[in-house]
């Protein structure tokens, strides 16, 4: 879902023929394939998100060494937020404030929090970079903030699912158990350089 095959240079097919709208209730539709194919519509706006950075870095890092900075890459960054605001009331998560382990509907709907979350982490962290070296000096903090909090609900979601649903629903997750590994090592990245800043 985020890679090209080996030899390829293009995705072969084009984000905006791709219909991530959920389906409409349709008369004598089997209820579980509706809500199936609801959830999997927005788990492909958080691919399409993703292949949209991946897109703007393909094109931009040809011509600017600052690329994470132009101003088309850094428009894209409220993207991210929108699919959560976009989100339906069943597909949310709420992390309650005191810490408790958040009421999780099924692995799925988990697994696709921690997907957009690991993918916000990767649209952000280049323009921490490359704010390192600017005159005022605070201006990657804004990034970096985004990305720790994104982290750290991605830990408290992950928690929850271990809870919740056990070890074997890790493996659930849409690109396995390595993604998992994945994303607590990206987390404990995140939760490493908050620390030192």
């Amino acid at each position: 879902m985020l890679t090209l095959p080996p030899g390829r240079h293009d995705f072969g097919v084009e984000s905006d023929t791709i219909d991530s709208e959920p389906p409409r209730p349709i008369p004598g539709f089997d209820e579980t394939e509706m809500q199936i194919t609801r959830q999997w519509s927005y788990l492909s706006r958080i691919i399409k998100n993703i292949r949209h950075s991946i897109t703007l870095y393909s094109k931009l890092r040809k011509t600017k060494k600052d690329w994470a900075l132009d101003p088309e890459f850094a428009s894209h960054d409220q993207d991210f937020s929108l699919w959560l605001t976009e989100l339906p009331r069943d597909l949310q998560i709420i992390l309650p404030a005191d810490g408790s382990s958040p009421y999780l509907p099924n692995t799925f709907v988990a697994n696709m929090h921690c997907y957009h979350y690991l993918s916000t982490i990767m649209h952000h962290r280049p323009q921490i970079h490359s704010l390192e070296d600017v005159a005022d000096g605070n201006s990657w903090k804004r990034h970096m903030i985004i990305c720790h909090d994104a982290a750290k609900r991605m830990c408290r979601i992950q928690e929850s699912i271990l809870q919740n649903f056990g070890l074997p629903s890790m493996l659930h997750m849409q690109r396995g158990m390595s993604f998992t590994i994945y994303c607590v090592l990206t987390c404990t990245m995140m939760h490493l350089v908050s620390n030192v800043v």
